[in-house]
């Protein structure tokens, strides 16, 4: 059986030349998407959330939403895709009824993930708190995710970590 790391690792492999993703007149090829994507799932393991914890994203289409979408299965979470369309209230529910600890999102959304911070309800918290991370944890979390522009990263509830600009 395939899985997520094997895929890029295959593709960056027969393909290192070819271009794996086009957004804003910037170029990815394989073998860069693997990197990237094996930094942000470092990123996301170092955040110790529990096997199968679920990470939001909230995001338009863009070469990062590709390789979030690649990042989260890789770090051993379960991705929650959230509507783009949906009011907050309705993104709202879908945190909730998830159990969803962390939101991703580019800044696009900015504003709705701002409310949605206030109002997501954490019906069962499995893991360590985000507060108890130390700052080695932290500055490392800081450094790897340095590489995934523009996302920024909320633990529900509700612990800024950076707004991520490479």
């Amino acid at each position: 059986m395939i899985s997520i790391p094997g895929l890029l690792q295959r593709s960056a492999r027969l393909n290192p030349d070819a271009v794996a993703t086009r957004y804003n007149g910037r170029s990815r090829h394989w073998p860069q998407v693997l990197d990237r994507v094996a930094s942000f799932a470092g990123a996301l393991d170092r955040l110790q959330l529990g096997e199968a914890e679920r990470v939001a994203i909230l995001s338009l289409n863009s070469d990062n939403y590709f390789e979030a979408i690649f990042a989260v299965p890789w770090a051993g979470y379960c991705m929650v895709p959230l509507n783009t369309r949906w009011a907050v209230a309705e993104n709202n529910y879908a945190l909730t009824d998830s159990g969803t600890r962390v939101l991703l999102f580019d800044d696009a959304f900015s504003a709705q993930a701002e409310q949605l911070k206030n109002e997501v309800t954490v019906r069962h918290p499995i893991g360590p708190s985000p507060m108890n991370l130390s700052s080695r944890t932290i500055k490392l979390l800081h450094r790897r995710l340095a590489t995934v522009p523009t996302w920024l990263v909320f633990f529900i509830p509700v612990v800024r970590l950076d707004f991520l600009k490479a």
